[in-house]
């Protein structure tokens, strides 16, 4: 180790690592400023010095015997109201038009937090404690903050250990958040901490002990505790109080891991004692082997769920009595989305908003369906099916087998819809409805799932079902809009018409054009429009918007194609963006970098291949007539000589509109360069990622598939379908025999993507009863 001060206390350290300590050296852990949360109060009297409580060792197994709840209450008295005078002045108050509408919304905290992740070393060193009871992320959450340069972990779970004294424990807290600011100061504190580390087994991470000059770019420290009394608990013997008033000393912020499935959390501690499968035994992880479902004891297993729920109760225990600004972290949206999470962190604790690597030394252990990690599924469902943990066992539920497997395989005959198990009430078989009516992807791209923060491609698959689940679910209930990806010339008109008798869409006409709506694109998206010229530029082709723009409605946005120019955060901001919308459309392409994980879901209208270009020559025809000298293309895509025949006009229109449009920008404005299979194999991927993939040529049994995914309706009124200026398209009848040769090929790889979206239409119209045979009825 390089450093002033560091040389024999370092040769110590290295060959320690050999020895009491080898293996534990791994992470630096982590944790954050950003959203500074008020806990709740906890009231009462306070009783001084700790109760060792024995419980049944057998119960709670190993190092987790003996532990009780923490009933510590705060102090007696009010405390100081805090200093306002200390309160930023660039947080000042915001200014409301005395003539603002109630529905207006005011971005409110974007000035301040602004100003906090802007926050450099004058921001003070942050110190923090990450709270967690286990299997809940926090090691891979630590180890990937503890990346960071500019935070210090002293090692994994450094107190979890049994013979650690309380004042050798709070010694080590105090170095902890003691960082030193000289060189002799950091001769004593490095040598103090590895003795510590003799005297206590405490669990001190000696490759993660920092240079004096690395200390020195430290803006937080901290380490992972368990908040409760244990048998190896950081917290046993400790005086609550004592530690209270250390915590309000320092300064210390909470990072809170939870999940939210309970059932889950238990499942994970049941393989990891009574199987020994968890994240430090990766060769036995049933990731890597799918046969290694293992058998449940249902007796032992009801002792560690009900040790789950013990220990949730300390966690939230533990957060009202120290009542520590605590930022909460979610084990199910970190595994969603790594990437913005840890960010979120960073933001927190004031470190920056730096990308912390995405590791894998602490991945989770075995797939995330119980289906998979437990042999007797059926049992174990069975067991909790009528309990309040029935909405835990996972999308899947007590369905059979083979109705997983129905979701994986290519489109066939009908199969009926799935009948309600016995018991189950109507909103678990809505549940269980949307689990079968929302399709499992054949495949994902790599460059979508690292864009969605998912760093394992094996995962991704089953990562993006959920969120589609997720997102369709959030959407039925009107928690998120439905965002519709508008195909020039397939329906979108019509679909917009559906949308709008069932949601909020957009009913402004086009600026400065009254007779003109906007097909449910959000009116912001056409303002500050640039000059035609400077719309065919390449350069604002290419452009991007952030979330900032875009949630701000700043600048131009991209128009009727605005989605295609969104960055992964925009896309993920588009809900607070327009928040009064339910459904909102973009033509044009989607963006380069496409994020799997949105929290709300998306459909697509698909059409005949031959009858779109027949219907996109006419459009581009009026456009050109109704306005001379325009392009008439839409996204300013291309251009071609006015007046020019359908045999014309094709040389100049990109080839395989569709497909080049679901890859993205790039490859739809550079038509010039040849698509190839592979890119057509990475569009039908791209096609797997939508909620719903419709067929203008299916339009009822299109509309039914709609209106089962979100709760809609016809509501007694039957929408005609778009009709292009100067008539309905028909390629059989307009297109003669040389023209339609031409046509076909450009078209190639657009005719075996439709036929692909077919077969993903007719699995969702399966599970409603429809086969190819059959069509629905108005």
């Amino acid at each position: 180790m390089s450093g002033v001060g560091s040389g024999s206390l370092m040769m110590r350290a290295q060959d320690r690592m050999k020895g009491t300590h080898a293996g534990i050296g791994v992470v630096a852990m982590v944790t954050v400023f950003l959203l500074v949360v008020s806990t709740m109060s906890f009231e009462g009297q306070r009783g001084h010095g700790q109760q060792q409580v024995g419980l049944d060792e057998a119960l709670m197994f190993e190092e987790e015997g003996g532990r009780h709840v923490v009933r510590a209450q705060s102090r007696a008295g009010d405390r100081p109201p805090p200093d306002l005078g200390s309160l930023r002045a660039s947080a000042p108050a915001m200014n409301v038009s005395a003539s603002a509408d109630e529905t207006d919304t005011y971005h409110t905290y974007d000035k301040v937090l602004s100003s906090l992740r802007g926050a450099g070393p004058e921001g003070g060193h942050k110190n923090f404690l990450i709270f967690f009871s286990g299997h809940q992320g926090s090691s891979w959450l630590a180890d990937m903050v503890g990346s960071m340069p500019d935070v210090f972990v002293p090692g994994f779970e450094p107190l979890e250990v049994q013979n650690a004294t309380a004042s050798e424990k709070m010694e080590f807290i105090r170095r902890t958040f003691e960082l030193p600011s000289t060189v002799e100061e950091y001769n004593t504190w490095i040598g103090e901490l590895v003795t510590l580390s003799d005297a206590a087994g405490i669990r001190l991470g000696y490759d993660d002990l920092p240079t004096f000059e690395e200390v020195l770019q430290k803006r937080a420290s901290g380490f992972k505790i368990r908040p409760y009394v244990g048998k190896r608990t950081g917290f046993r013997d400790l005086n609550l109080l004592w530690l209270k008033d250390t915590l309000e000393k320092y300064d210390v912020s909470i990072v809170l891991t939870t999940r939210q499935n309970t059932l889950k959390t238990a499942v994970s501690w049941y393989r990891a004692r009574e199987k020994g499968l968890n994240q430090f035994h990766l060769t036995q992880s049933a990731d890597f082997d799918a046969d290694q479902r293992i058998e449940f004891d249902m007796g032992k297993f009801q002792r560690w769920l009900g040790f789950v729920e013990q220990s949730d109760r300390e966690l939230r225990d533990s957060i009202a009595f120290f009542q520590r600004p605590t930022f909460t972290v979610d084990y199910e949206q970190l595994r969603l989305d790594p990437i913005t999470t840890v960010q979120q962190v960073a933001q927190f604790l004031q470190v920056g908003d730096q990308q912390a690597p995405i590791s894998a030394r602490f991945r989770k252990t075995g797939s995330d369906s119980l289906r998979k990690m437990i042999s007797n599924f059926e049992e174990f469902c069975n067991h909790f099916w009528q309990s309040p943990y029935q909405g835990m066992l996972g999308v899947e539920s007590c369905e059979p087998l083979q109705s997983r497997d129905a979701r994986s395989s290519p489109a066939g005959d009908a199969v009926p819809p799935p009948s309600s198990t016995a018991g189950a009430g109507a909103s678990n078989s809505s549940h269980q409805g949307m689990a079968n009516l929302v399709t499992y992807p054949n495949g994902t791209n790599s460059k979508d799932c690292f864009a969605s923060g998912w760093s394992e491609k094996s995962d991704c698959s089953d990562l993006l079902y959920q969120s589609k689940l997720r997102a369709v679910l959030r959407a039925r209930s009107r928690q998120a809009p439905v965002f519709f990806k508008h195909i020039h010339k397939a329906g979108g008109t019509m679909l917009c018409s559906v949308a709008s008798s069932n949601v909020f869409t957009e009913t402004r006409s086009l600026p400065n054009v009254d007779t003109w709506g906007t097909d449910c694109v959000p009116y912001e998206a056409f303002l500050s429009r640039p000059s035609p010229s400077l719309l065919a530029n390449s350069l604002l082709k290419f452009q991007t918007v952030d979330a900032d723009e875009l949630t701000s409605h700043q600048g131009w946005l991209g128009g009727a194609c605005f989605f295609g120019h969104l960055t992964p955060s925009a896309q993920h901001a588009l809900p607070r963006a327009f928040p009064n919308l339910g459904f909102v459309a973009s033509e044009g392409p989607m963006p380069d970098e496409f994020v799997l994980n949105l929290d709300y879901p998306l459909i697509v209208m698909m059409r005949d291949p031959y009858d779109r270009i027949v219907s996109a020559h006419k459009w581009w025809q009026f456009m050109t007539e109704r306005f001379p000298g325009s392009l008439g293309s839409i996204c300013s895509t291309y251009s071609a000589p006015t007046n020019s025949t359908l045999s014309v006009w094709i040389d100049y229109y990109p080839d395989n509109w569709v497909t080049r449009s679901l890859l993205g920008q790039r490859k739809l404005h550079n038509y010039h360069k040849p698509l190839t299979l592979e890119d057509l194999e990475r569009a039908k991927n791209r096609l797997e990622a939508f909620a719903a993939v419709l067929v203008l040529e299916e339009y009822d049994l299109s509309l039914k598939v709609v209106e089962e995914l979100f709760g809609w309706s016809n509501r007694g009124t039957r929408t005609e379908v778009n009709v292009s200026p100067g008539g309905r398209s028909d390629s059989n009848r307009e297109l003669d025999d040389l023209t339609r040769q031409k046509v076909a090929s450009t078209i190639q790889l657009d005719l075996q993507l439709y036929q692909h979206a077919h077969d993903l239409f007719w699995k969702q119209a399966s599970q409603l009863g429809y086969g190819k045979s059959r069509r629905a009825t108005a």
